[in-house]
């Protein structure tokens, strides 16, 4: 239930198995080959710099995506922020992305969120500096306060007609 460390460091593409509630700090650290990392629903805590190092495709179908985070002792993008994932997916079964969730998640230059997900807390995505794409899909409602706050490179958001709530910046 404890994902501790991947020991093969030169994997391309990693599943976590269905029952892990747990991955280490570093777990996935120096696996620099990679590219493609998918998180299942029975995760329940990411440890930090768990994917330190990893590049391209970040696809989490863990509610660990919806907690709120304003008084956490570690930021919640301590467990992505040294990674180097350019495309993050936030999977089905998902139904929100928590307050401050990817706040200055750097590497990300693209979001798809899942058709399940029905809000967008506060500061999600906030000073996610090199986004230029997000996917809101029509079943969000609100999006909250300054969800995309500093995000300067983005350059493409579609909101969908179903959003009745945007909060302030």
């Amino acid at each position: 239930t404890y994902l501790v460390e991947v020991v093969d460091k030169t994997l391309t593409e990693y599943t976590i198995k269905d029952n892990t509630r747990f991955i280490g700090e570093s777990a996935f650290s120096n696996c620099s080959n990679m590219t493609s990392i998918t998180i299942p629903d029975s995760v329940i805590e990411i440890g930090s710099s768990a994917f330190s190092n990893c590049r391209g495709h970040l696809i989490i179908n863990s509610s660990v995506v919806e907690r709120d985070w304003w008084s956490a002792p570690i930021r919640p993008a301590d467990w992505v922020n040294s990674a180097r994932f350019s495309k993050l997916t936030i999977g089905n079964n998902i139904k929100k992305v928590g307050n401050r969730q990817f706040y200055g998640c750097t590497s990300f230059k693209s979001v798809i969120i899942s058709d399940s997900v029905t809000s967008i807390g506060s500061f999600a995505f906030s000073h996610c500096d090199s986004l230029k794409s997000v996917t809101i899909p029509n079943s969000v409602t609100s999006i909250g306060n300054s969800a995309f706050n500093g995000c300067t490179y983005l350059t493409n958001v579609v909101i969908p007609d179903g959003v009745t709530e945007i909060s302030d910046y």
